[in-house]
């Protein structure tokens, strides 16, 4: 059995633990600057970077979320300190992202006529890179040549030109409060935050964060459940922080839609990052979206045809929304579909496509 250690003991290291282990790839330990002496995690050890015992000629895949220039860095580092053998765990995760290649080479299948379409709503030149080679790289299963967006927040990109604001922010996917503590560090106060994270552990740190940003918000609201497209029990099973709804054999979790928890708020944003479950909670907010008209932030990257079905969806649900792309992290993970109103009309761009 091939052996490795992982950089990064947060909820991305947990991750890719199980994803390691059901490939039948043991964990040596984890490498973090954070561990302390006799630390473990899953039942394997966590060394510091200096630890005299690390086997320097396992490879040692990073496994945080980090800005480009964040990320080469660290690779320089590791490099230096005698990792010979270093991998962007972002490729690992890209490389699970269900696809059926067939459908989706341009001239096969189904799917030809969908994707065009899709990619002519997109209203700039860097959104329509982004969905040629994302797409692309996972056509090859080749991440190389992903596009990755650069001096760009995630969900609070500035060169994306957003026009409702984000007075009125409803957080599907809020996770430990991450993006509450975002919203709050680059926006400032907030009218109002309702956060939806089904997670128990995940919602526990999520209202924690929330107890501690309460003065800042006019409006504070949490729910301890799933969105989608019905009302039902369900079941949240995957792997720690990436957890995805299905019917049996997780923990149980109470399933609304937006369109019934949110029937006399009208918000100006909507972030969605859900697990691919983004499609489904669309389809359960179609009456809030057309009646509210809110600037959306959607994760893409759960499915490949989520580059294409999402905007279609929501070209559908309001005619009148602009749609861009980014990309906030290697490997085409952490792709958004940001939605706007800009002047009543969607942009319809004349870029070639290369696929």
């Amino acid at each position: 059995m091939e052996k490795v250690y992982l950089y990064g003991a947060g909820a991305f290291g947990r991750q890719m633990f199980g994803m390691l282990t059901r490939r039948g790839i043991e964990v040596a330990g984890y490498v973090d600057r954070n561990a302390y002496d006799g630390q473990t995690l899953l039942g394997v050890p966590v060394f510091k970077p200096s630890a005299p015992c690390i086997e320097y000629e396992l490879p040692l895949i990073v496994s945080i979320v980090m800005t480009k220039e964040n990320r080469e860095s660290l690779f320089r580092a590791l490099k230096q300190a005698g990792h010979a053998r270093i991998i962007d765990g972002q490729s690992i995760r890209a490389s699970e992202v269900p696809f059926d290649k067939n459908s989706y080479e341009c001239g096969r299948g189904h799917h030809t006529e969908r994707i065009h379409a899709a990619k002519k709503l997109l209203c700039d030149a860097h959104s329509v890179e982004i969905f040629e080679r994302n797409v692309a790289a996972h056509m090859r299963r080749d991440y190389s040549d992903c596009v990755e967006s650069v001096n760009c927040r995630q969900y609070f990109p500035e060169d994306v030109p957003l026009t409702k604001g984000y007075g009125r922010f409803v957080d599907c996917g809020a996770y430990t409060g991450d993006t509450l503590r975002e919203l709050l560090n680059n926006i400032g106060d907030v009218d109002t935050y309702i956060g939806f994270e089904p997670e128990t552990e995940l919602f526990a740190m999520l209202s924690a964060v929330a107890a501690k940003s309460r003065r800042r918000l006019k409006q504070l609201f949490l729910f301890p459940c799933a969105v989608g497209s019905d009302h039902r029990m369900t079941s949240i099973t995957g792997d720690y922080g990436s957890g995805v709804t299905a019917d049996g054999g997780g923990a149980a979790a109470q399933m609304i839609r937006l369109d019934d928890a949110l029937t006399a708020f009208e918000p100006t944003m909507i972030k969605m990052d859900i697990e691919g479950a983004e499609r489904d909670a669309l389809c359960g907010a179609k009456n809030l979206i057309r009646r509210a008209k809110p600037d959306l932030a959607v994760c893409v990257y759960h499915y490949v045809s989520d580059y294409w079905e999402i905007p279609l969806l929501l070209a559908e649900l309001n005619p009148g929304y602009s749609f861009y792309m980014r990309t906030h992290s290697s490997c085409s993970m952490e792709t958004v579909l940001y939605a706007t109103e800009i002047g009543g009309s969607l942009c319809q761009n004349r870029f070639v496509s290369h696929l």
